[in-house]
């Protein structure tokens, strides 16, 4: 058995063993079992249920229960094994340069989020000075721990009281790196000598 069959059988026994023992606690951690699974068990779910399981296996009446209750929880397995083999058939086309090209500038600006969020912690702790000199200041109409903050301070590094230090390092990043990598390659002629 290679060694994906026995991660895969791993990662199963796991999961029939945390939907076991989450039956006894309700349905809401069966629901919170099924959430933590990676797309990978969700995919090897969904190959199961179409009879495609090279090692034979099936899933046991809970885990089928909890899929097809919730199937929500496995679109993502679904559509990436959708994506993949439509991209595999070139049923569709897609510019590879051009979408690492906005998913690499998607991730330096994560990138400088958090960055921004590590100069907000040594701020906290005093080692880098302009903990309350705030480029801004919007908590009057946007809560912390609002789901609106959290999910912009945890894509862009937005914070509701972003100091001036964390906004010039947070923008010294994005600039710099952004130039630098959406600068044009270099490319070389080669020039033909005839002899």
């Amino acid at each position: 058995m290679g060694h994906a069959a026995t991660a895969a059988n791993h990662d199963l026994g796991a999961l029939a063993d945390g939907v076991d023992h989450s039956l006894g606690l309700g349905s809401e951690s069966v629901l919170n079992v099924e959430w933590l699974c990676s797309p990978r068990r969700g995919g090897c779910k969904l190959c199961k249920l179409a009879d495609l399981d090279p090692a034979g296996q099936v899933l046991s009446i809970e885990e089928i229960a909890v899929f097809m209750a919730h199937p929500e929880k496995e679109v993502h397995g679904a559509l990436a094994i959708f994506l993949g083999y439509a991209i595999y058939r070139r049923a569709i086309k897609i510019n590879l340069s051009k979408f690492f090209t906005i998913t690499g500038a998607a991730l330096v600006i994560v990138a400088a989020g958090v960055l921004s969020y590590g100069v907000h912690e040594f701020q906290e702790l005093g080692w880098l000075p302009g903990e309350s000199a705030y480029a801004w200041d919007v908590t009057s109409w946007l809560a912390p721990d609002s789901i609106l903050a959290s999910i912009l301070a945890g894509t862009i590094g937005f914070d509701t009281t972003m100091s001036w230090l964390q906004l010039v390092i947070w923008s010294a990043y994005i600039a710099g790196t952004l130039a630098l990598y959406l600068k044009p390659a270099k490319t070389t002629t080669q020039i033909l000598v005839s002899k």
